[in-house]
């Protein structure tokens, strides 16, 4: 395998590691406007662009299916880092 062949793959598996919100594509973070939000489809942004987004009756629309979200029901999406081991997560 060449030399460039091989830092393309290590940086394509870096890559799919890092999580982004599909609006702005910036990298989700821990605390400021770039917390994750998980809205009632399932589909996540950053606190930044849903707040952005039109509200009717305090009701978001997804960005990508049209499902509505009411506000103030948004949840925190929990960022697991890679690091973690399964034995430091707690069984069900």
């Amino acid at each position: 395998m060449s030399p460039s062949l091989d830092l393309s793959l290590i940086l394509l598996g870096f890559s799919c590691q890092v999580l982004e919100c599909r609006v702005c594509d910036n990298v989700y973070g821990v605390q400021g406007d770039k917390i994750p939000r998980l809205l009632y489809c399932g589909h996540s942004l950053c606190h930044a662009c849903l707040v952005k987004l039109p509200k009717s009756d305090s009701i978001v629309l997804c960005p990508f299916d049209r499902q509505p979200t009411p506000m103030g029901v948004t949840v925190y999406v929990i960022l697991i880092s890679s690091s973690l081991s399964t034995s430091s997560v707690p069984s069900s």
